[in-house]
């Protein structure tokens, strides 16, 4: 099992069930990287696609790595079929709350800009 990463413990959860488990799914740095090593695609720069209109491949590396990073052993095909016409609208909704749990609060950026302008 992975050793979780503060993301895992200052981001909020999101909770998919899947094969008869409840799952948190938290998109952090690590899930980003790999999604990029596994696809090819920008996962920062191209986040808006990434996200809310992931291809098939796509979608299925991200539950994948959401799932392997909270302890999963499933195989990247084993992933792939438990996304199903019935767990599709599931599964994309609970990866794009993911990534938007893992984005700052607009009170904190503004707090951290606070303080580079202070230090400047």
């Amino acid at each position: 099992m992975p050793i979780k990463s503060i993301a895992n413990k200052v981001v909020d959860k999101v909770i998919v069930k899947l094969d008869g488990r409840d799952w948190q799914l938290v998109v952090n740095h690590n899930v980003l990287c790999e999604l990029e090593t596994l696809t090819g695609v920008n996962a920062l720069f191209g986040a808006d696609n990434v996200f809310t209109r992931p291809s098939a491949k796509t979608l299925r590396a991200l539950l994948f790595l959401c799932l392997r990073e909270q302890g999963a052993e499933y195989t990247l095909e084993e992933v792939g079929a438990l996304i199903t016409a019935k767990t599709l609208p599931l599964i994309t909704k609970g990866i794009l709350l993911a990534w938007v749990a893992s984005m700052p609060k607009k009170e904190d950026v503004e707090s951290e800009i606070k303080k580079l302008k202070a230090a400047v």
